[in-house]
């Protein structure tokens, strides 16, 4: 038995979907009841918990031999901290593994997870990784680049900026460097990690075929549209104040500090570590995300306002 924690999420529906490809017995580990719903398709078994809970854990973990952790977040709401769910709640998930006797997981985390960053949520994403490694439990832990597909928070934020036109702001140089992955290659990997025991106890970076400047990935977006934009850099120093008020006017603002200051940081790996590791060759970001069409100028409008329509987020 395999559990997937954070399984109803954006990349977690994909690796489902992989899973029950492979005709895998998957449990998913959900916090709330009316996410069930979008696991459904997939028919997988419930465990209902959060990850702070280690009681309702270690039931979870009845019968697993396999663990796919997925669970983390980008902002903080509340008692839902950085600490609390990125490192603690990693902690317990593989305190749990370990106490049932897991043999093998994936943990996913994201490039620039670094053991002093002074960026709070990518230090927490390190926290959480280095809970999986104490563990004793033999894990593979995978940092992506940004994922890109239908459903996805960043690529659909630009393209509400483009629709919203007919000027782009480009926060600082827009030269930080990004690797696009899709979100099915990524499940695909977290599959194949799993399945590798060579690649047990190994940390590994993996994006997509091509590397682009954040720029340049509106460039693609706008292109993609169909539309002609002007880009206009605009200094950090003017940027931060504005998204720090966004965070304290909105519950879900499309842009936060913590992501503003992640744009100033190169979020890449080396090419080909795909094609080596895990033997197949991922899809580029032109020619994939045709989806971005779908925000209207009322979408993008909602969008800026802090609330992503559901058929765009779709979960």
């Amino acid at each position: 038995m395999i559990l997937v924690t954070g399984g109803a999420g954006f990349l977690g529906r994909r690796i489902l979907a992989a899973l029950q490809k492979r005709g895998r017995p998957v449990r998913v580990l959900l916090r709330r009841r009316e996410q069930a719903r979008v696991v459904e398709p997939y028919a997988p078994e419930i465990a209902y918990a959060d990850t702070r809970d280690a009681d309702a854990l270690n039931r979870a973990f009845e019968d697993v031999q396999q663990l796919i952790h997925l669970v983390a977040i980008i902002r903080e709401r509340g008692g839902a901290t950085f600490r609390a769910v990125n490192v603690e709640g990693a902690r317990n998930v593989y305190s749990a593994a370990a106490v049932t006797g897991v043999r093998r997981s994936v943990f996913v985390s994201v490039i620039g997870a670094a053991p002093r960053s002074a960026d709070p949520y990518f230090a927490s994403r390190w926290g959480g990784e280095e809970a999986a490694r104490a563990s004793g439990v033999p894990t593979t832990v995978l940092r992506f680049s940004s994922l890109f597909g239908e459903g996805d928070e960043f690529f659909n934020v630009i393209a509400a900026l483009v629709r919203l036109g007919p000027v782009v702001p480009i926060p600082g140089s827009g030269k930080s460097k990004f690797q696009p992955f899709d979100v099915r290659d990524a499940a695909e990997a977290c599959v194949r990690a799993l399945d590798d025991p060579s690649l047990a106890g190994r940390t590994i970076e993996a994006g997509g075929p091509d590397i682009y400047a954040y720029r340049d990935i509106v460039d693609v977006v706008v292109q993609a549209m169909g539309k002609r934009r002007l880009k206009v850099s605009v200094p950090m120093f003017l940027m931060t104040p504005t998204v720090a008020a966004m965070s304290l006017a909105m519950r879900s603002p499309p842009v936060t500090t913590g992501m503003l200051r992640a744009l100033r940081m190169n979020n890449a790996a080396k090419p080909g570590v795909v094609e080596r590791e895990f033997h197949f060759k991922p899809r580029p970001l032109r020619g994939n995300i045709d989806y971005v069409h779908k925000v209207t100028y009322l979408d993008a409008l909602r969008i800026m306002l802090g609330s992503m329509p559901r058929h765009i987020r779709n979960h």
